[in-house]
């Protein structure tokens, strides 16, 4: 409800404010609140020459400057991004449903996508890292007894001690809802502007290998991922490393949503009891 009231106030001041002036003259607005962050709201903007275009409010002034970079970054990736005005951001509208079934060419493509974000990433300290891993175990306290919590980190530090790894831009919740397919360019796009995040590399696209792909579609992901970046640097120890990140965030994520998480419960107890240390 609070964010009902929020995103309907916003809209009010977009009205009154005309951000993109520019650019557009706007005709109709019409609130995305399903897709709507935490970190501000989103808008289907009808302008009176009758193009379309996505419209985002930011309530920080640094998220919108960190989404403008990975926007311009990646031009590739999102849908085409005309500029920001203070914590507006604009993009192009992509009519149409978002990704439902998931050939082997889709999956390829999804893997160019993930390979070419990888390709211009900069680098950071593996140690960024480790702050983010503790973020997630910190939100498992009232779900994790401490022995099981400081278990969590030793099994972290013992982990990325066997591989050679860093902290880049990330897509970081590849899953098809993210998607659209622009028929336009015919190329897949990210419609999820805020799903390029830092993280753990490698991260992204094995938590859609253990969520939803099966073998095919992961042999057809590491194809077209491998066209724009090499995945070599995956080795049996940074496979097992993805893998128990995948499944202690996906129990963290779950849990402090309050909706049912024994699957994901199952399956971190089940990786941990084959865990020696």
């Amino acid at each position: 409800m609070q964010m009902k009231k929020e995103t309907e106030r916003r809209r009010e001041k977009i009205l009154y404010q005309e951000p993109f002036r520019k650019q557009m003259r706007i005709k109709e607005i019409e609130s995305l609140l399903s897709s709507s962050a935490w970190s501000g709201t989103a808008y289907k903007v009808t302008a009176k020459d009758g193009k379309k275009y996505k419209l985002r409010y930011f309530k920080r002034l640094r998220t919108a400057w960190s989404i403008e970079k990975s926007a311009r970054e990646h031009p590739d990736v999102f849908p085409k991004f005309y500029g920001r005005e203070g914590r507006y951001l604009l993009f192009e509208w992509i009519e149409g449903p978002e990704l439902s079934k998931l050939s082997l060419k889709t999956c390829k493509e999804l893997g160019r996508i993930c390979g070419e974000v990888h390709e211009v990433a900069e680098e950071l300290p593996a140690s960024k890292g480790r702050k983010i891993f503790a973020g997630y175990v910190k939100k498992l306290k009232p779900f994790l007894d401490k022995k099981t919590l400081d278990k969590l980190m030793e099994l972290y530090d013992e982990k990325i001690s066997k591989i050679d790894c860093v902290v880049v831009k990330e897509i970081s919740d590849m899953h098809s809802g993210n998607f659209k397919y622009n028929p336009k360019t015919k190329r897949l796009v990210m419609i999820d502007d805020e799903g390029i995040t830092h993280r753990i590399k490698g991260v992204g696209m094995y938590k859609a290998f253990i969520k939803w792909m099966k073998a095919k579609e992961k042999k057809a992901f590491l194809e077209g991922y491998n066209e724009t970046h090499s995945s070599e640097y995956v080795t049996d120890e940074y496979h097992d490393f993805l893998t128990f990140w995948v499944i202690v965030k996906d129990l963290q994520n779950k849990s402090i949503m309050g909706v049912d998480h024994t699957k994901q419960l199952n399956a971190f107890n089940e990786y941990m009891s084959k865990q020696k240390i």
